[in-house]
């Protein structure tokens, strides 16, 4: 199709394919002027005129759309005239009214009109933003080696503030704060998994303890003996705080039989009343070699605070070789 510049009256060929149906803004390469034009719009009255050329608008290939026209590559070229308006008056309300036709079209639309260039516009404008690109890259470069130095020295500066920074707060911390610090650096406290086994190694030495100090556990806090007694723990030296004393023996015979009779007493020293386990007697030689051994109940169940209480056990045919006598306690045989 063809469309005619409304102010200059310069006539373009555009291809039917590139005009939508709403219609799209054109600029006029002559005058400059821009103008709107639809389908309908098409202007081919305009024959036997003066010779002009042709470019296409705003087109997307603009080596398929728009060639100029030439008498060579176009046999119709004669037929592309133009013809001035009768009167400037007419040209005007021309413009005018086509200027209002395509603002009531935009607005009907809502449709933004796509700015227009020619072939020359494109590629002079194609050239200078690959030159401008060109331009600002070597602009980049150079400012960036320009400004490496001064980029390194902020930051050994920010290194150099941030280590006066440090060294000040170390300063500053207590003593046994820094010296926690290096023990943690030092041991690996630092570390999650060595603290889980620093904490159990921890515990198993407080188990260990509480087993090898049980008996002083329970002379100071009594009530600690229910808690080893759970465990079958034994937590209590049986007979503790009695004593034997006044012990002495008697060898005689009765009936024929030699026998050897040891008695004493047993005395509480303590402030509370005790319990008397079995009496256990072991009769040794010069050697301390166990010869004989005999249990024997105790003469009462219980002795008073600060009492004592009498005692005595026969041992029948003892050894000739007997010369020591070993008194303690045992459990109650069962």
């Amino acid at each position: 199709m063809r469309i005619k510049c409304p102010n200059c009256g310069k006539l373009y060929e555009i291809a039917d394919a590139d005009m939508p149906s709403g219609g799209r803004r054109l600029r006029c390469s002559g005058c400059g002027e821009v103008f709107w034009r639809r389908p309908e719009d098409a202007d081919d009255s305009f024959i036997n005129q003066t010779e002009e050329k042709t470019a296409a608008v705003d087109a997307p290939d603009w080596n398929e759309i728009n060639h100029e026209k030439t008498p060579e590559n176009d046999p119709d070229w004669n037929e592309i005239k133009y013809a001035k308006p009768d009167s400037d008056a007419q040209e005007w309300a021309e413009i005018n009214a086509e200027q209002v036709k395509s603002e009531n079209v935009a607005v009907s639309e809502k449709e933004e009109m796509p700015a227009a260039v020619t072939p020359d516009d494109a590629v002079l404008q194609m050239r200078d933003e690959e030159k401008n690109m060109q331009e600002n890259k070597d602009d980049t470069t150079s400012g960036s080696a320009e400004n490496k130095p001064d980029s390194m020295d902020d930051i050994f500066k920010r290194l150099s503030e941030q280590s006066e920074a440090l060294a000040q707060k170390e300063s500053a911390r207590p003593a046994q704060e820094k010296v926690w610090g290096c023990i943690c650096r030092n041991t690996g406290l630092l570390s999650k998994t060595t603290r889980c086994y620093l904490c159990f190694l921890l515990f198993l030495i407080f188990v260990l303890l509480m087993y090898y100090f049980r008996y002083e556990i329970v002379r100071t806090v009594p009530f600690m003996e229910k808690a080893y007694t759970v465990l079958h723990i034994k937590s209590k030296i049986l007979g503790e705080g009695l004593e034997f004393k006044n012990v002495s023996r008697r060898s005689y015979e009765d009936d024929y039989v030699t026998k050897m009779e040891i008695k004493g007493f047993i005395v509480n020293n303590t402030d509370k009343m005790l319990e008397i386990p079995t009496i256990k007697l072991e009769v040794m030689d010069d050697k301390a070699m166990v010869l004989q051994t005999q249990t024997t109940p105790p003469p009462a169940k219980f002795i008073k605070e600060n009492g004592r209480i009498a005692f005595s056990v026969t041992v029948t045919k003892p050894s000739p070789l007997s010369k020591y006598i070993y008194l303690t306690f045992t459990e109650k045989q069962k």
